[in-house]
């Protein structure tokens, strides 16, 4: 398999993401991986079959446009939260500052501006 044809395979993953909803996702994803198994490449094989593995969540995407990053981003938080408030006993507190490190933040990367 060429370089060129390795990076339309490239395009064509990418462009999954713009599919519009969760039935073209999975469509454009089954295609993708087709084609990809057809290849001599063991490892692009491999990377099909974990595709298929997961396409129920990756395809979730197209009905919600959501990843896990956020959820991902506040179980950091939530960690370093409970690191800071090691001996603090009040749990209403602990709730609290989780509650406050999950509010939008104006300033933040992770939330559009409103």
């Amino acid at each position: 398999m060429s370089i060129q044809a390795i990076a339309i395979l490239k395009e064509q993953l990418q462009a999954l993401w713009n599919a519009g909803n969760y039935d073209a996702m999975m469509n454009a994803l089954e295609q993708w991986c087709d084609i990809a198994e057809q290849t001599n490449m063991l490892y692009l094989k491999k990377f099909a079959k974990s595709l298929r593995k997961h396409s129920v969540g990756i395809c979730n995407y197209g009905k919600h446009g959501l990843t896990s990053a956020r959820i991902e981003a506040g179980n950091v938080s939530i960690g370093m939260i409970r690191k800071r408030a090691r001996g603090i006993k009040d749990t209403e507190y602990f709730k609290l500052k989780i509650r406050q490190s999950s509010m939008p933040d104006e300033q933040s990367m992770f939330y559009g501006s409103h």
